[in-house]
């Protein structure tokens, strides 16, 4: 049962890079989110769940390379939302005093 974990583990966090890497650029599909708040907290569990797995590399039978490039890809992509939310925070402000 414990083998089928790992094997589960280790398969699911492959998919998961192979994904993150088929998207290079989350820019386009930002501009059609509804709550980029919500997904910016999304993406910050992933991370977390990420950072967590890379402590256990050794017992789920991943590389540490591999870990640390989803690592890395997600802070990217949490750059880039932050970056997004801070120009419609911007957009928004900028709106308000041209209505004032």
């Amino acid at each position: 049962m414990y083998n089928e974990y790992k094997e589960d583990i280790a398969d699911l966090y492959h998919r998961l890079l192979t994904n993150l890497k088929q998207i290079p650029d989350i820019r386009p599909y930002l501009k059609s989110c509804t709550s980029l708040d919500k997904l910016k907290t999304e993406f910050e569990l992933y991370l977390e769940a990420v950072q967590k797995l890379y402590l256990e590399v050794k017992t789920f039978n991943i590389s540490e390379n591999e870990a640390k490039e989803a690592e890395n890809i997600l802070k990217t992509y949490l750059e880039t939302i932050y970056e997004e939310i801070a120009n419609e925070m911007i957009e928004n402000a900028v709106q308000k005093s041209v209505r004032h």
